[in-house]
């Protein structure tokens, strides 16, 4: 580990206890959605109450669609089941959601030049938390 900061490795989407194949870019979004509670008494300035209204956390990743990520993630959005999916910390710390990840986006495309690509993007359902490996 750098003490500048971590390489873009270090932070890995683990689905059914295995790193998820080709993925060449991940990104780990934790969302607090605000309580607007706005209102004609408040001069124009929007207000929100301190406690957020959603809490959660989204998951994007992207790469190269092999055999091994392409039958797994279009059968997973076929199967209407949340997914076993964590999010692996460059600091060691894990992300999990108590009900797991609901697959929502599922996108692939292919250049007549190039690699087939895919892109998927999770979303934690239930609890989340964070825990030391």
């Amino acid at each position: 580990m750098s003490e500048l900061g971590y390489i873009g490795r270090a932070l890995r989407v683990v689905k059914d206890g295995e790193v998820i194949a080709a993925v060449q870019n991940k990104t780990g979004t934790l969302v607090r959605t605000p309580i607007d509670v706005t209102n004609d008494d408040s001069d124009s300035f929007q207000r929100f109450l301190p406690v957020p209204g959603r809490r959660g956390v989204d998951i994007s990743v992207s790469g190269v669609a092999t055999v091994d990520n392409f039958q797994v993630f279009l059968s997973n959005w076929n199967g209407n089941v949340l997914q076993d999916v964590e999010l692996h910390n460059p600091d060691g710390s894990i992300i999990v959601a108590e009900d797991g990840f609901f697959l929502g986006n599922l996108e692939f495309t292919g250049a007549f030049d190039g690699a087939v690509t895919f892109s998927a993007t999770l979303q934690s359902s239930g609890p989340v938390q964070v825990v030391q490996s």
